[in-house]
Parts: structure tokens; C-alpha cells; sequence
């Protein structure tokens, strides 16, 4: 049995040599010496390897140690075998290969003659062995290290490395708003945008009715992209009346509403307050006392804050209280201009000056112009064109925000929802408008807000103190929408806004290994911790059209995109000629130069 065994063994053996090995035997030597010293390189180095970092019990390195353990006990046995079958075949390498070769007896036979490059070998295999065995430990075990410690912060702590950051943020994702919008109005709610799972984002109705909502983003993010989804549906899938107040006359949101205005057969019309455009407005059309007190107040920052320099508005405060008393029908501000020269004392030189820079604006050289009130009636929008540097035309359109807040508080409860959109806010901040954040939902009204940083909420007038304003700001609106900031307090801020997740946070120490690299003791003490939902690290690095939405369920990232329309050049809204102002106010020194 046994006899036949081996007979069976040797004449494997004898098969793999001539079928596999014998076309290598032209090598000679050279194969042999490569064979020897590879082995033991190999064998040596894979060995070092498969005892990488005992103490981790982390299931990825505990493959990674099973796999290169096999390795190593099948490159022991190829490379053994591999060297021992070619030293006989060097040594036979003249003999033809037929039948059964004493496999022992050329191999002792080839130590004997070869003893010498068997030695040469086998040392240079050892310096090759030494030099594996330490690279592995100074090089290899540190950056295997590293990459499980990614992978233990990722997975197990749940701590971000900004270092391994495309790791945890969402892939791009185009859409068509568009798509969303006819089952959106279907179960009543406003489409936002969708998940980094393709899955739409949605507000209910009635919650989005009684509910601000704040987009916070640098230049060019998308805020006003977002915007444009959420006004376009209450325009086409709810009837709302949408008011638009414009510093920086966007370029594509004009042409978005019109759209969605043509399509529901509904008004659209344009206001555009800049210096040298047609007559189109009257501000005070339709307007009683105590409103028009309040729009001078707002307009020209005259509130009381509870500091000494209320004193110094007393007068202006005196002037605008008579002037609002002498108010009559078919009053404009021009002819308004006129009475409070008759009425302002020597201490009204300031508010006289202010008066007449607002009364000579062309766009309000009319005793009748344009409705700001028409979406409140008739639905539709009006989209009024401001400024972001004439500080006469902020002024106006501080009033027109006014304006449109008292229309909406006068008329009766139950009416037409109205959604007022403030973009850039700075440039539109009162007093009035601060206080509307937190009342005006109950008239059936919200307000949209956009804003570049947090700094802005505090940008306000000498009437408002600037904590108190933005503190405001950020109470009363509970849905928001935060882009990629440019700066650190931004994703901060936010960050604390998402809410916090158990995550499990591991304490360590750190050991020398056996070639003098510095790795972590796996030793570890674990426990739960607290940590927010989204950090700072995945804030600051939020792609392109990608927001943290809050307010909305739980914090999330949401992906917006603009409704695709065919761009226009909107028609403002003109007066007509028998409206318009034969007598103006000229002022002595004409600043404007169609200043925008």
C-alpha cells in the first residue's frame, strides 16, 4: 500500500516537472537563487503582516489579518515547493525528463553541488527577510492603522475626520422641480426639494401657513433658487398672493413667477423703485393717518429704542405726527413735502431733507399707480425691483414692505393667503418688519427671509438693537434652510441647530511597536457620548445646490434645483399720463445717475 503511494507521489511529481517546471529550466541558476531568496522575503514579510495590530478586534482588520494569514501558509508551501523542485532541476537540467526522476536524490544531489549559491541565497533572502519585516512595521502598520482608525471614527464613534470627508457627504442629484409640484398639491403640501436618497422633501400646507421660513446662503448658493419652487407653488397649486421685495434684482426670479402667473391666468406685475425709472406709485394712495405715521417712522428709522438718542428724534417724531394729521385724499408725497415745510420747525431741517430725496424718486411722480394690495385680492405677485446702495430707494422699499404688511393686517380674517418673500434682508429691516415675524401669521400671511450669514441679522437701524433684531429673526422662523457657508460661526450655528445622535467615543493609548513605530493600544475604554447630527466639517463642505434643511422632521440635506422658463424682460407697471405729477420736487443738487 504504501509502496504504491509513493509510486503514485512520484509520479505526480514527475508530471508537474516535465509539464510545468521543465520550460524553466533554461533559468538555471538564476531561477534558482530567485526562488531561494523570494521564499524567504516572502514568507517573512506576509508573516509580519498577518500580526498587524493584535489588540484589534475591528472586523474589517480582523479579515484583513485572515487573508494574509492564508497567504502566508500558502506562500510557505508554493514557494517551498517551487524551490525545492527547481534545485534538482538546475542540477539535472541536462538529463531528459522520462519517467519516474528520484526526486530526494537530485535534490540532495543539487545541494551538494550548489552549496555555494545556496548560501548566497539564503543570506540575501535573510537582508531581504530583515528589511520586509521592518518596512512592514515602520510603514505598513502605522498607515493600516490610520485607515482602521477612519474606520472606527466613521463607523463606531461617529466622528467626522475632514480628511475623509467625501465620505459623508451626498453625490450630487439633478432633478425637475416641476415634476414634484402636481402631487405635492394633490396632498396638500409645498415640494422643497429631495433627499440624498432621491426622496422628496415636503412641508405640510398648514404648517408651511403659519410658518417663516429662513434661507441662509453667500452669493450664488441657491437660496433664491428654493425660493422661486416654493412661491411658484403657492402661485400655482394653492392661489396665494406672493409679494417679492428685490434689493439686487435677481435675474431669473421675475421670468420664474411670470410663469407660474401666465399658467394660472393670474396678475404679475413689476415695481420698480430706481432712480430714473416711470412714474408708477403713489406710497400714500389710500393711506390714513395713523398708517402714515408708521410708514415715515419705519422709513426714516425714527422708533424709540430706550436710549438717549431718542431725544434727538423728538422733533422729526413731532413733525411726522402733524404731517400724518393734515393728510388729506389724493395727498403724494410731493404734495405731502409741501406741508411739512409749512409745519417743520427750525429742528426739522433733517427730516425735511430726507422727505424731499424720497418725494423727488421718479417712480412716484403720480397721484395713481400700481396696487400693492392686488395679491392680497386678487392673487398673482408683484415683484418689487429695490436697491442694495441708494440709500433713498432702501428707504422706499422699507415703506413698500410696510405697506403691504398693513394691507395684509386691515382686511378681514379668512381671506387669500399671502407669502411675502424679504430677499436680503439688511436691506429691508424696521422695526415694523422685525415685529411681523412674530404676528403676522395669525392675518393669514408668512414671510420668506434670505440673508448671506448670520452677521446681517444684526445689520439694522439706529432704532433697533441688533441682538435683539436677529434674535428675533431666528425665533420666528422655524423652517430654514442653510447653504455651504463661507464662515466657521455660520456651520456652527447651524450645527447646534441639527440636534444630537449617541455616538460612542473611545479613549486609547499609544505603544511603541517591535521596529519602534508609535501605534495605538487597542486597550480601549468605550462609552456613549452625545454629539450633533451634522458637524461643522460636513456644513463647510456641503456640494452645490445642497442645503442642511431644518425644521422639517428631523435635520437633513436636501437638494434644490431652478424650475427651467423661458427668460423675459419684465414690463413695469406706468402710470397713466393724466396721473402724472405736473409739480415735482427738484432738489438743488441732483445725486442721481440712474443709480441702481
Amino acid at each position: 500500500m504504501i509502496s504504491q503511494i509513493q509510486a503514485y507521489i512520484d509520479a505526480l511529481i514527475s508530471a508537474y516537472l516535465n509539464n510545468v517546471l521543465a520550460p524553466l529550466v533554461h533559468l538555471s541558476d538564476s531561477a534558482t537563487f530567485f526562488l531561494i531568496a523570494a521564499f524567504l522575503f516572502t514568507v517573512t514579510t506576509t508573516w509580519r503582516v498577518e500580526q498587524l495590530l493584535p489588540g484589534q478586534k475591528l472586523f474589517i482588520l480582523r479579515l484583513i489579518r485572515f487573508a494574509f494569514g492564508t497567504l502566508w501558509f500558502w506562500t510557505f508551501l508554493a514557494a517551498g515547493a517551487a524551490t525545492a523542485l527547481m534545485v534538482p532541476i538546475s542540477y539535472t537540467a541536462s538529463q531528459k525528463w522520462r519517467g519516474t526522476i528520484p526526486f530526494w536524490t537530485n535534490l540532495l544531489a543539487a545541494v551538494e553541488a550548489k552549496a555555494s549559491l545556496l548560501m548566497m541565497a539564503v543570506a540575501v533572502g535573510l537582508v531581504l527577510a530583515i528589511i520586509g519585516w521592518l518596512w512592514v512595521g515602520r510603514t505598513v502598520e502605522p498607515r493600516l492603522q490610520g485607515f482602521v482608525d477612519r474606520r472606527s471614527l466613521k463607523n463606531a464613534d461617529g466622528f467626522v475626520d475632514v480628511r475623509d470627508i467625501s465620505a459623508h457627504l451626498p453625490k450630487s442629484i439633478d432633478f425637475q422641480p416641476e415634476a414634484f409640484f402636481r402631487n405635492a398639491g394633490k396632498k396638500s403640501v409645498l415640494f422643497l426639494g429631495v433627499d440624498e436618497h432621491r426622496k422628496p422633501v415636503s412641508v405640510p400646507r398648514s404648517d408651511f401657513m403659519k410658518s417663516n421660513i429662513q434661507f441662509i446662503a453667500p452669493p450664488g448658493r441657491g437660496k433664491g433658487v428654493c425660493a422661486g419652487v416654493v412661491l411658484t407653488q403657492c402661485i400655482q397649486n394653492f392661489d396665494d398672493g406672493v409679494v417679492v421685495i428685490d434689493p439686487k434684482n435677481d435675474e431669473w426670479a421675475p421670468s420664474v413667477l411670470a410663469a407660474a402667473c401666465a399658467k394660472m391666468g393670474r396678475p404679475f406685475q413689476v415695481l420698480d423703485l430706481r432712480q430714473g425709472t416711470p412714474p408708477q406709485f403713489n406710497p400714500v394712495e389710500g393711506v390714513v393717518g395713523h398708517q402714515l405715521y408708521e410708514l415715515v417712522i419705519a422709513s426714516f428709522g425714527l422708533g424709540k429704542r430706550g436710549t438717549e438718542a431718542d431725544y434727538y428724534r423728538l422733533g422729526d417724531r413731532r413733525i411726522a405726527r402733524m404731517l400724518a394729521a393734515a393728510l388729506e385724499e389724493g395727498d403724494t408725497l410731493v404734495s405731502l413735502y409741501t406741508k411739512a415745510k409749512e409745519i417743520a420747525g427750525e429742528d426739522g431741517d433733517g427730516f425735511l431733507k430726507q422727505l424731499e430725496e424720497l418725494a423727488s424718486l421718479s417712480c412716484l411722480q403720480t397721484k395713481s399707480g400700481i396696487d400693492v394690495g392686488f395679491p392680497i385680492e386678487e392673487g398673482g405677485c408683484l415683484y418689487v425691483i429695490g436697491s442694495m446702495r441708494d440709500e433713498t430707494v432702501m428707504q422706499l422699499q422699507k415703506l413698500v414692505f410696510v405697506r403691504v404688511l398693513q394691507l395684509v393686517e386691515a382686511r378681514q380674517r379668512g381671506g387669500r393667503h399671502v407669502s411675502i418673500f424679504a430677499d436680503e434682508w439688511k436691506y429691508l429691516v424696521s422695526a415694523p418688519t422685525i415685529n411681523a415675524l412674530g404676528t403676522v401669521r395669525d392675518k393669514g400671511c408668512n414671510i420668506l427671509i434670505a440673508h448671506q450669514s448670520l452677521g446681517d441679522l444684526r445689520q439694522v437701524g439706529q432704532d433697533l438693537d441688533p441682538d435683539a433684531a436677529a434674535t428675533n429673526v431666528i425665533d420666528n422662523t422655524p423652517i430654514k434652510w442653510v447653504y455651504r457657508p463661507s464662515s466657521f460661526d455660520v456651520a456652527e450655528w447651524a450645527s447646534l441647530q441639527t440636534g444630537k445622535i449617541v455616538v460612542q467615543q473611545k479613549s486609547r493609548t499609544q505603544r511603541l511597536n517591535q521596529e519602534g513605530a508609535e501605534v495605538a493600544e487597542f486597550d480601549s475604554i468605550t462609552r456613549d457620548t452625545y454629539q450633533q447630527k451634522f458637524d461643522t466639517n460636513v456644513i463647510l463642505n456641503l456640494p452645490d445646490a445642497c442645503a442642511l434643511c431644518l425644521g422639517v422632521g428631523p435635520a437633513r440635506l436636501t437638494f434644490s434645483r431652478p424650475i427651467k422658463v423661458e427668460k423675459i424682460t419684465p414690463v413695469l407697471f406706468s402710470a397713466k399720463p393724466s396721473e402724472t405729477l405736473s409739480e415735482r420736487v427738484s432738489l438743488a443738487v441732483d445725486p442721481w445717475s440712474n443709480a441702481i
